[in-house]
């Protein structure tokens, strides 16, 4: 006959006795059971420290990141990306007693996304994050070449004269000041 039963164990080593008898004799068989409680392990999580705030802007082409990651055993439980490319672990830092991860990342103009992904036994974990960056403007000094009269000094016999002038890296003629005699 097949005999079934429930135990409930003890923290540790328990031992197990099964005991059998008939008219002709007896039979035991005894089993050690050692429980451990398990443990229970939580998803991990993450949390932006910098930048505080989604979306965020940058004034800056280059960026401190940092954000903690909890619940994880490793590094290597962690996965960076930015505009879609993994970073590889080599380019940020991870410490483990602190839970901190950091590293400065490079933007391009306009939106970049980060992207922060955590994984254990119990579940995964990503944090999205949006940085907007708009690279300054580079813009020249106005350039101004005379084109009449095309040498200085001019000599002229009229009264009235013509001037015309090129002017570049302006935005339009309102940022044009003609002065005749140190007056405009």
């Amino acid at each position: 006959h097949a005999v079934s039963f429930n135990v409930t164990l003890a923290e540790g080593s328990n031992t197990i006795v099964v005991k059998a008898s008939n008219a002709t004799g007896s039979d035991s068989k005894s089993e050690t059971i050692i429980y451990t409680l398990p443990v229970l392990v939580s998803k991990p999580l993450i949390t932006m420290i910098n930048p505080p705030i989604n979306p965020y802007t940058s004034g800056s082409g280059t960026i401190a990141i940092s954000a903690t990651v909890v619940n994880v055993t490793a590094a290597s439980d962690i996965t960076v990306f930015l505009n879609g490319n993994t970073i590889p672990a080599s380019e940020w830092n991870y410490n483990l007693s602190t839970h901190e991860l950091g590293f400065n990342a490079n933007l391009i103009s306009g939106s970049n996304m980060l992207k922060i992904v955590a994984v254990n036994a119990a579940g995964s974990a990503s944090k999205m994050q949006t940085i907007e960056y708009t690279a300054p403007v580079m813009v020249s000094r106005p350039v101004i070449t005379m084109l009449s009269p095309a040498s200085s000094p001019f000599s002229t016999s009229s009264a009235t004269l013509l001037l015309q002038a090129m002017v570049t890296e302006i935005a339009d003629a309102s940022n044009v000041t003609v002065m005749l005699n140190g007056a405009v």
